[in-house]
């Protein structure tokens, strides 16, 4: 479903089957198991495959969000909210999502990023997990690809710039606020 990385790989096979041969990782979970909390360093963007889950931003991070800043590092452009962990929460869900091919984390590939919320499988589930360090390396494999990438990744990271603090989340961004 995520039509960006969808086009790219439709147009660059090579990329395609790197992507899919050596970047997509599967992660089965169990009914009811926290996939992420608040805090803690994402390095992958999960795809649903099989699940049904509920996620929730910490309404506790919205006072601890320190700080969106930019800045240059080798291979991304990022755009990065730093927080301090919270360990409490509501147990309410924002949104679940139940649908084949809905992502989480995207953020990750673009910039560093920690979580701003938790997910937990509402029932046994399967991701793939696509690793933001797999993604550089088979990127770099396949230049084309590499360049739309990087075009990509501004524009997702300037749109992130024009998100207020308290409404970013690890959801893609139509799906905030759903």
């Amino acid at each position: 479903k995520h039509s960006v990385l969808y086009d790219i790989t439709s147009h660059h096979l090579g990329f395609q089957y790197d992507l899919c041969v050596e970047c997509l990782v599967d992660w089965n979970v169990g009914a009811h198991e926290m996939l992420f909390s608040v805090g803690r360093k994402c390095e992958q963007m999960l795809i649903l495959t099989s699940v049904k889950i509920g996620y929730c931003r910490d309404k506790e991070v919205l006072s601890d969000i320190i700080s969106v800043s930019t800045a240059k590092s080798a291979g991304k452009v990022p755009s990065v909210a730093t927080l301090r962990t919270r360990s409490s929460h509501e147990g309410n869900f924002d949104v679940k999502l139940s649908s084949p091919g809905d992502w989480l984390c995207e953020a990750c590939l673009w910039c560093p990023w920690n979580y701003l919320g938790r997910a937990i499988s509402e029932t046994r589930a399967a991701f793939l997990c696509l690793n933001y360090h797999k993604l550089l390396t088979a990127a770099n494999r396949n230049k084309e690809a590499c360049r739309e990438l990087v075009v990509y990744a501004r524009h997702f990271t300037a749109s992130m710039q024009h998100i207020p603090e308290e409404q970013l989340m690890d959801l893609p961004f139509g799906l905030q606020g759903v």
